[in-house]
């Protein structure tokens, strides 16, 4: 699983459709639920990969506002690498810097590495 982190202004809604659209994915899911921050999250699929945005509710929480979860969809019968995830993320990072402007927090074992986008 690859967990980013980064602040951006406006609603949830607002942010939701920003972020998926620097990702070059406009449909999205969007859903309730008692797990994450302020009930509410919106998510895409591909590759049988789930990226779900959602209020950070993990480690670093004083510092980003939003997370991006990027991890095997648990309703997909696909078989994916870990390294698919990991390349995933890494794309998805370079894809945020570049078309948002916004600095980028990915976790690693060693904490975070962030990425901006003159990188």
């Amino acid at each position: 699983m690859e967990h980013l982190f980064f602040n951006l202004e406006g609603s949830f809604d607002e942010v939701a459709e920003k972020v998926f659209s620097a990702l070059g994915a406009p449909d999205l899911l969007e859903g309730d639920s008692l797990n994450v921050l302020d009930g509410v999250y919106s998510k895409m699929s591909v590759f049988g990969v789930s990226v779900k945005l959602e209020g950070n509710t993990l480690d670093y929480e004083e510092d980003y506002g939003y997370m991006l979860s990027i991890r095997q969809e648990l309703t997909s019968t696909l078989k994916v690498d870990p390294s698919v995830i990991e390349a995933i993320g890494r794309i998805a990072v370079r894809m945020l810097t570049d078309n948002l402007s916004i600095a980028v927090a990915r976790e690693t074992p060693n904490g975070l590495e962030v990425f901006r986008s003159d990188e």
